[in-house]
């Protein structure tokens, strides 16, 4: 024990609320391998692109957090980078570097998130492949955000994310996430003072 030292850093008190963050992150890696993994042989699904890719360490059964996230971060780079060239009408890296040379790059950026993020948008999308994408994409959002205001120590978007989570562990079936969850927000709503 170091409850002797003189400071909160000494002591480790820091320590405890990372771990904790980090487990948060784990489970929303894991809730949204299993949302978005269906089955091998369906195009577009996790379990597809992590066979086309060879990584199989990536399973539901016991999921590797490290080759889990892995898969998720590569499948949104290349699912953003496809939906962009889509978007802008060309097939090759080439074609997109020239056109966003000529445009104004966060008016074309948010021009494509506000496509694949709003819902009555999903039904002008081309096929299921097109839909899951959009879902995921926006499922990752979340988890990108999160997994970089915990790597910052940003409790401003930490505590603004937590919503998100909170409604991630309702509808992706864990449950006791989504009760803590929700009694965190209401301490730090109602309950807590600010210190």
């Amino acid at each position: 024990q170091r409850c002797d030292d003189i400071s909160s850093y000494e002591r480790f008190d820091w320590a405890i609320p990372v771990i904790e963050l980090f487990h948060l992150q784990m489970m929303l890696a894991t809730t949204i391998l299993r949302t978005h993994y269906g089955d091998i042989g369906v195009p577009g699904s996790l379990a597809f692109y992590a066979s086309m890719l060879g990584r199989n360490r990536v399973t539901l059964d016991g999921p590797d957090f490290y080759a889990t996230n892995e898969l998720l971060q590569h499948t949104f780079d290349a699912m953003v980078i496809r939906a962009w060239g889509l978007d802008l009408g060309c097939d090759c890296v080439q074609g997109m570097l020239d056109y966003i040379l000529q445009e104004k790059l966060e008016q074309r950026i948010d021009i494509v998130l506000d496509k694949l993020m709003e819902l009555s948008e999903l039904e002008q999308l081309n096929g299921t492949v097109s839909m899951n994408a959009a879902l995921f994409i926006r499922d990752m959002l979340i988890y990108i955000e999160l997994s970089s205001a915990i790597k910052a120590g940003d409790t401003g978007r930490i505590h603004e994310m937590l919503v998100w989570v909170t409604i991630f562990c309702q509808v992706g079936g864990t449950k006791n996430y989504a009760y803590e969850l929700l009694r965190l927000q209401r301490g730090l709503k109602c309950a807590w003072t600010d210190q």
